[in-house]
């Protein structure tokens, strides 16, 4: 079949070969936001990082945002490129597309990664308010703005970075973001985090205020035999301070339970 007659599937990036490897990305974000570990883990790994609905090169797909709707989404883009059984790595709120997939869809998943990721963005007083007052500051001031505020605040990456990440984000469409932002953050995982069956690793900044530890002690807590790797350092931006370790934490985490799984089956 012709591709202009399929329905739209999401706007995507591959590189490399091997194992599937699929990176989701953080709200408000695209793929671009992985830009600095992409060519580490396209050495050993088919990468695939699509762009969610309504964000980058995605943004002709019209609502639901819901946190099914994405997941969806992506299992239909697999489904598109032929890939059936695949590793998934989800970075901030994409750990909460990777984490319904991952119980969702169990039987495709092999092993998951959660970076800096929450299960509920909602557990105290100042995520409530930020939830509520997000959406007010994006509609006053704008994307643009907004994005580069919010990325002014992250010194530890450089400022030529920053403004990298900014503009990435200042792409995406205000109000595509606008109903992004309010499925995302209502959205509740934890009572399906016992559902995800595959060897889980959780990657977490122990100085990370966007995400706290507490959100990392709860995704730990939930998801049966889940591993850890904590850098006490580390910010919410550990994929872009500490690339090198990121990458080696979840290939180390990938090698050695592939190696487990081996020798069950």
């Amino acid at each position: 079949m012709d591709r202009k007659d399929q329905a739209p599937i999401l706007n995507f990036m591959e590189k490399g070969s091997g194992p599937a490897l699929v990176l989701i990305h953080g709200l408000m974000m695209s793929h671009k936001m992985f830009e600095t570990v992409l060519p580490a883990f396209a050495e050993k790994h088919r990468v695939i990082c699509p762009d969610l609905r309504g964000h980058g090169g995605s943004d002709s797909l019209g609502p639901p945002y819901t946190i099914p709707q994405l997941a969806k989404d992506v299992i239909e883009l697999l489904d598109r490129v032929q890939v059936d059984r695949f590793d998934l790595l989800g970075y901030s709120n994409g750990g909460i597309v990777a984490e319904y997939i991952g119980a969702t869809y169990p039987q495709r998943v092999r092993h998951l990664v959660l970076g800096c990721a929450y299960a509920y963005n909602r557990d105290s007083l100042r995520e409530k308010i930020e939830a509520a007052v997000v959406p007010w500051i994006i509609r006053g001031i704008g994307m643009k703005r907004f994005s580069h505020f919010m990325f002014s605040r992250t010194p530890e990456i450089g400022p030529e970075l920053a403004d990298r990440m900014a503009e990435i984000m200042a792409s995406n469409n205000k109000q595509l973001m606008l109903k992004a932002y309010h499925e995302g953050t209502f959205f509740d995982a934890r009572p399906i985090l016992s559902k995800i069956e595959a060897p889980t690793l959780i990657i977490a900044g122990g100085k990370d205020d966007a995400v706290p530890m507490h959100h990392a002690k709860e995704l730990i807590s939930g998801i049966k035999g889940a591993q850890a790797e904590i850098l006490p350092e580390g910010r919410h931006t550990l994929i872009w301070t500490h690339p090198d370790y990121f990458v080696t934490s979840t290939e180390a985490f990938l090698q050695i339970a592939n190696v487990r799984q081996s020798k069950t089956t």
